[in-house]
């Protein structure tokens, strides 16, 4: 054979073949899982009423966990943490929660376990917290600016940019760090080099609102007014701006495939919209008890979730037309009507603790919620897909310590730049 040329190069043959086999059967897992996701036919595992006369939203926790497995039913508890007000959010893989009160406690949980990781007593007020493209890695929105620590609670970073935060959100696919605070200023960083990315000035005020989209990385932004702006990092203005409400927009809710939102306003109303037109879908839910959705989110097979006051209510096939009108009926009214369910799906309550965040866990049908009090965790059979694509990086629950190593590797290669999130 030929001496290979000065300066190149050469690769063993034992290893090329060993990494073109491991890539035969990356390919060949994302072909059969793609495959499989098309046969699919059965349906998830909701519960029906067997007559017309039973609901599932009078069924409980505690009767509900009489009849579940043990693996499952150890989801269903209740933390009583004090009168601090917390809130709470998974990372992407569902194993670890990060639970922060308005008075600087923070702790991460092992859902698998159910043993604490992390605890910090910060002693300034938090207002928000998420975790980055690991879980060993969170940011926390603080009184005065950002802040970044590692899994033994250690500071890692100071984000002195990002001034007086409310909400913050983390683009896994192109490592952005964004926050919106009382300044009304949207900002993204770079969290893998450290750079400062951007920032836009919404002219709408404070923002307390704030979702990002899970199919394009577009932000959506809930504001004062009753509107909600779309937002992108490489246009300094608002790509869409949508008027949702007649009062201020108080929470938000995407579904993952990117196609709906839900909106809640300070007019005890929740209205579902299609992205694909930017048009209201159908007429709004009101909530139980009159009281603005402090809180909204939808799973991975659709089911919605609101919060308002002491009270949570879930609702599935939120997102289906309504049958064909007859010649008789308004025209205009065929195009756009869509029909909401007409009963909820589930109900919970926790008496004398307001809810302030509602949160599917990925992959499980559990539901996380941050309370006034603390936090309870929650079963809604039928919410969770257990789809996972364990080569997806931050997506695999069972993962060790090398597996994490590689997919951060192989997630920041893969890194986007960030003019590349378009509308």
């Amino acid at each position: 054979k030929n001496p290979p040329p000065p300066g190149r190069a050469t690769t063993p043959p034992r290893q090329s073949a060993r990494t073109n086999a491991l890539q035969t059967k990356r390919l060949q897992a994302a072909s059969d899982a793609a495959t499989a996701s098309l046969l699919e036919t059965q349906s998830s595992g909701f519960v029906e009423a067997e007559n017309d006369k039973e609901r599932t939203y009078r069924l409980t926790q505690q009767t509900l966990k009489r009849e579940l497995d043990v693996n499952t039913s150890r989801h269903i508890y209740d933390l009583k943490l004090g009168d601090n007000g917390y809130r709470m959010c998974y990372d992407r893989s569902g194993r670890y929660s990060l639970l922060t009160s308005s008075r600087g406690h923070v702790a991460m949980m092992d859902n698998h376990t159910l043993t604490l990781q992390t605890e910090l007593h910060l002693n300034d007020q938090i207002r928000d917290a998420t975790f980055l493209h690991s879980s060993n890695l969170f940011a926390v929105a603080q009184e005065k600016c950002v802040y970044i620590y590692d899994g033994d609670g250690v500071e890692i970073h100071r984000l002195a940019d990002h001034s007086d935060p409310y909400r913050l959100a983390f683009l896994p696919y192109h490592w952005l760090l964004a926050s919106v605070g009382r300044n009304g200023y949207l900002k993204y960083h770079d969290t893998s080099t450290g750079e400062f990315v951007s920032s836009h000035r919404t002219k709408l005020g404070p923002c307390s609102v704030l979702r990002q989209s899970p199919s394009n990385a577009i932000l959506h932004l809930g504001h004062s007014n009753g509107t909600v702006t779309l937002f992108s990092p490489a246009t300094p203005d608002p790509v869409v701006k949508m008027l949702c409400h007649r009062g201020p927009v108080q929470s938000m809710a995407i579904s993952p495939d990117g196609r709906y939102m839900a909106t809640g306003g300070s007019d005890a109303q929740v209205k579902i919209w299609d992205l694909r037109m930017f048009k209201e879908l159908h007429r709004s839910y009101g909530t139980v008890n009159r009281r603005p959705a402090t809180s909204l989110d939808i799973s991975a097979t659709g089911v919605l979730g609101m919060a308002h006051g002491n009270l949570t209510t879930f609702r599935k096939d939120c997102f289906l037309r309504a049958p064909a009108l007859t010649d008789t009926e308004d025209n205009e009214t065929q195009v756009n009507e869509y029909v909401p369910h007409p009963q909820a799906y589930m109900s919970h309550s926790t008496p004398g603790r307001t809810i302030s965040t509602l949160r599917f866990r990925p992959f499980e049908d559990v539901c996380g919620l941050g309370t006034s009090g603390g936090i309870s965790s929650i079963v809604i059979p039928g919410s969770g897909a257990a789809q996972l694509d364990s080569t997806e990086a931050g997506c695999n629950p069972y993962a060790d310590t090398r597996m994490k190593g590689e997919s951060e590797i192989r997630s920041l290669l893969d890194k986007l730049p960030p003019h590349m999130i378009q509308l």
